[in-house]
């Protein structure tokens, strides 16, 4: 966009010579009610084929003061204060006089005082920053204001006692308009505005006014998790957070896993993340391996059924859930099972003698043929040994009993 403000000849890209000038310059853009300054300004007209031949440009008293002397192009910084307009709109029924001017309407921004005669009576309007309309029929003068309804979504109220959708326009002196705004206004079913002022108001009309509730818009965040979640300290699955503000997502994993969140972006448990889109998460899993290693180390999994399991019938469940075919085999340290299994699971241990082989062998449903190395010593061949199989599997810790036999010393 260019606008320009040129002190210049009257035709045919004259170059015109002062011999006096004194001017304070501004220029201003409306929008949403206010009348904006342009602060950056440069001095000389580029678009304009006349000119003057003798002004220079400064910056003073926040404003840009034309006087003679040389010319000097440049940009200027200027900070004006708002202006007095007055936005008028006069119509009438019959001529009337409008600063001895006859006319039957007047439509313009005003900053000078606006003399209108009528019916043997003067009216006076004084610039200010808010719109006024006149209305004249006949013997009657209506006052209306300029209401400015700032709100992306349609708003319905009662004016004067009648239902309707309340938007900008011009309102009749003593109009009583009673709003009574929701608190969610949803774009789509991923992103609302919260109004956090003006949800109950009731305006009489009596001047120009601007109607802007204060709105904060907000994206779904949503976590798929068969653990517990919290968004933000508050333990749920899903929630509303403000855009741009910041959101932490904690799980309650089991000490035996780790895991991270995965879906419209990549997020750690735990991670402060700004919002800007909606968000949709998935939980992803795995067994904490080197947590397991050590436990296996330490030997402590017989007590990992009471420790992490309250609830002994769903652990039953779970535990029917793996059968073991026939009698396994251990051979030269060589353990072969096959375990039948009706869900997907990960078997992580082997405990047999007291002693326990970390693994990480992942099992499907069907019959699974499972072999690992138990390099330990058997001191008679071809007996029947009982173990446990440590297996994961529908977000528990399960021990499923097998059986092998050992086909000979191991040295």
């Amino acid at each position: 966009m260019d606008s320009e403000l040129v002190w210049g000849g009257f035709a045919n890209g004259a170059c015109a010579n002062f011999t006096s000038m004194t001017s304070y310059l501004a220029m201003y853009y409306y929008n949403d009610g206010n009348w904006i300054a342009f602060h950056k300004l440069y001095t000389y007209g580029n678009d304009t084929g006349e000119s003057a031949c003798d002004l220079v440009t400064k910056s003073v008293n926040k404003y840009a003061l034309v006087t003679i002397g040389s010319i000097s192009p440049k940009t200027v910084t200027i900070n004006p204060p708002s202006p007095a307009l007055t936005f008028v709109n006069i119509t009438s029924t019959y001529p009337i006089y409008v600063n001895n001017t006859l006319t039957k309407s007047f439509v313009s921004y005003i900053s000078y005082p606006l003399i209108i005669k009528v019916n043997g009576k003067t009216i006076t309007v004084t610039p200010n920053d808010r719109p006024i309309g006149i209305v004249i029929n006949g013997s009657k003068i209506n006052y209306h204001y300029y209401i400015n309804v700032v709100f992306p979504f349609a708003i319905n109220a009662s004016i004067n006692g009648h239902e309707s959708v309340f938007h900008s326009g011009w309102y009749k002196n003593g109009t009583i308009i009673s709003i009574d705004l929701n608190k969610y206004y949803y774009l789509n079913n991923e992103t609302r505005y919260e109004v956090v002022s003006n949800l109950n108001s009731v305006i009489i009309v009596n001047s120009s006014y601007v109607f802007n509730p204060e709105t904060i818009k907000q994206y779904l965040v949503v976590v798929k998790s068969p653990y517990l979640v919290k968004i933000n300290g508050i333990i749920t699955n899903s929630a509303w957070v403000n855009d741009f503000s910041t959101v932490k997502i904690d799980v309650s994993l089991p000490f035996y896993l780790t895991g991270y969140l995965n879906g419209t972006c990549m997020i750690n448990i735990g991670q402060h993340l700004t919002v800007t889109e909606p968000l949709y998460e998935t939980l992803v899993t795995s067994i904490n391996v080197f947590l397991i290693s050590v436990l296996a180390i330490l030997g402590i999994f017989s007590s990992v059924g009471v420790l992490t399991y309250r609830s002994w019938r769903k652990y039953k469940e779970i535990q029917k859930m793996f059968e073991q075919v026939q009698l396994g085999v251990i051979n030269n340290g060589l353990v072969q099972l096959l375990i039948n299994s009706k869900t997907d699971g990960m078997v992580i241990g082997f405990r047999l003698f007291g002693l326990l082989v970390p693994l990480m062998y992942p099992i499907r449903v069907g019959v699974n043929n499972i072999s690992f190395l138990f390099p330990y010593v058997f001191y008679y061949p071809n007996m029947v040994y009982e173990g446990y199989l440590i297996i994961y599997a529908k977000g528990k810790l399960v021990k499923v009993k097998v059986r092998v036999v050992g086909q000979y010393y191991l040295r």
